[in-house]
């Protein structure tokens, strides 16, 4: 009976022995300790308590968390005094103990996957110590999406060398990290501009990697596909860009979103509408028959570039129209009036464009030397083509002017009738300014 023991005890070990070569060589897998491998060590098959140790994990992730799909090193640390051999697994779950991530080998002659590559453990070549502490390194990349936190979960095993199971010490550690917060935009500075105006915005962003990139940034009229995009975009850091806009005179007014590239800052910025007005026309007043420059004064104008439609209304429907009109900027123009001597008396509107300045101007009666003058003055034919004559006292002073009012020809009157050429003069609209004892009457004539 005694060799029957003997073979029967030997049947017993042979397991025992080929268990530890192969925990050797590496975890069977499911023994990390974690929830998703219902909590079991390596005191499946070693005896003893696993001792809970923190700090042993650590990681590259950032303190603000992981980055959908960005990769990291995973490194796990062990210490024991006296130690022969240290294996280990690893593994990464949920917070439902569900796997999670992509495990690859940075240390191939020490490390390898197991558990269906969820995990990854040591191999014969990766279980010696130096001077009781041993370091294994590996990758893991997180998932694709936010899946909220991950759970790093690892089991070690310090043996004591004596070729069973028993007098070892079994650890078991645990890192948790969160996964970062989506990048967003925080901020726009200046949150509103004017019509016109030409801003240069600053825009903060959280959790953003603007450094090295050309954001692509816009502003999106609210509950619209309107755009106006930036005309400079300037990255000053990876959370801060400065962007710079022309909005035009017209731009749409309102609420405006502020986009850089896939991220939006809703209803966050404002396009101040500019009401246009006139403020003042000096000199105010012209008498019949005189030919008057005046500049008119705006806010909120744009006219440089343009060529406005400049006017004097009377409530008895008279128009008068501005015989030159010059932009000196785009709140500033002047403009010339040849006022008939047959003009309305009274107040005037004054118009540019669209915009109205009311019972801004005054055009006075002829004084009784004004109404003799215009009694004894005559220009004729007109329209003509060689040359005109001009009835006009003796003494008086003839100017033939442009519409800007520039002297083109004077001459004093000698005779009763002066004749003067203008058959050199380009096609359009003339002036006669006769003046007499102070006095000016002023006559249009037409060059055909």
């Amino acid at each position: 009976m005694k060799p029957l023991y003997k073979v029967f005890a030997v049947l017993l070990f042979f397991p025992t022995i080929l268990f530890l070569i192969a925990s050797s060589s590496g975890s069977p897998g499911g023994r990390s300790g974690s929830p998703g491998d219902n909590n079991q060590t390596c005191t499946a098959c070693h005896t003893g308590t696993a001792v809970e140790q923190s700090g042993w994990i650590s990681s590259n992730i950032p303190a603000a968390g992981y980055t959908p799909g960005a990769t990291y090193q995973i490194t796990l640390n062990g210490t024991h005094s006296g130690v022969s051999k240290f294996g280990f697994e690893l593994t990464a779950e949920n917070s439902s103990g569900q796997k999670v991530g992509t495990f690859s080998i940075t240390e191939a002659g020490r490390t390898k996957l197991t558990n269906q590559n969820k995990a990854v453990t040591h191999t014969s070549g990766g279980t010696a110590p130096s001077g009781g502490t041993v370091s294994w390194t590996m990758n893991w990349t997180a998932p694709a999406s936010d899946i909220g936190q991950v759970r790093f979960y690892a089991a070690l095993n310090a043996a004591n060398g004596n070729g069973n199971t028993s007098g070892d010490v079994i650890y078991r550690t645990s890192l948790f990290v969160n996964a970062a917060a989506p990048a967003a935009l925080a901020s726009v500075d200046p949150s509103q501009a004017s019509q016109g105006s030409n801003p240069t915005l600053t825009i903060t962003g959280t959790n953003t990697s603007w450094t090295g990139t050309t954001p692509n940034v816009r502003l999106r009229k609210s509950g619209t596909s309107n755009f106006i995009n930036a005309i400079t975009t300037i990255v000053n850091s990876n959370s801060q860009l400065q962007a710079q806009f022309t909005f035009a005179p017209d731009a749409s007014p309102g609420s405006y979103d502020v986009m850089v590239d896939d991220l939006t800052l809703l209803s966050s910025f404002t396009i101040i509408e500019l009401i246009p007005s006139l403020v003042a026309i000096v000199p105010n007043t012209a008498a019949q028959g005189e030919l008057v420059t005046v500049e008119i004064s705006a806010q909120n104008t744009f006219w440089v570039g343009s060529s406005p439609s400049v006017s004097l209304t009377h409530l008895s429907a008279v128009n008068i129209e501005a015989t030159n009109v010059t932009v000196n900027s785009n709140n500033s123009l002047t403009a010339t009036f040849a006022i008939p001597v047959s003009a309305t008396t009274g107040i005037y509107d004054v118009n540019v464009n669209n915009l109205v300045l009311a019972e801004a101007f005054t055009i006075t009666l002829l004084s009784g030397v004004e109404n003799q003058l215009a009694k004894n003055t005559n220009v004729y034919p007109n329209p003509a083509t060689d040359h005109i004559f001009v009835d006009a006292a003796v003494g008086s002073v003839i100017k033939l002017l442009d519409l800007s009012g520039k002297t083109l020809l004077e001459s004093n009157v000698e005779t009763l009738r002066s004749r003067i050429a203008i058959n050199n003069l380009s096609k359009g609209l003339y002036l006669i300014e006769i003046t007499q004892s102070g006095q000016k009457q002023i006559e249009k004539v037409i060059k055909k």
